[in-house]
């Protein structure tokens, strides 16, 4: 018998009580490809959607010859942001 791995675990950020707790967030940027940054967590490259948990949360960009874009987002649970 082959032993089964446990279900790997869900990254901090994508934790809620429930789905209807997390917001979704879209980050497009010109150019694209830029990589997503949450809190300081490599998220994916644009254009992205997000699921986000209620809170703040500080959102960078980062494409290699253009300066670093980032905010401060204040997320509301079961809201959509861009």
């Amino acid at each position: 018998t082959c032993p089964v791995a446990p279900p790997a675990p869900v990254p901090e950020l994508a934790q809620a009580r429930t789905t209807d707790d997390l917001s979704t967030i879209i980050v497009r940027s010109t150019p694209g490809e830029a990589e997503i940054y949450v809190d300081d967590r490599f998220m994916g490259h644009t254009p992205a959607v997000l699921k986000l948990p209620p809170g703040e949360h500080q959102v960078r960009l980062v494409l290699p010859g253009f300066s670093p874009w980032q905010r401060q987002l204040a997320v509301t649970p079961g809201g959509e942001s861009n």
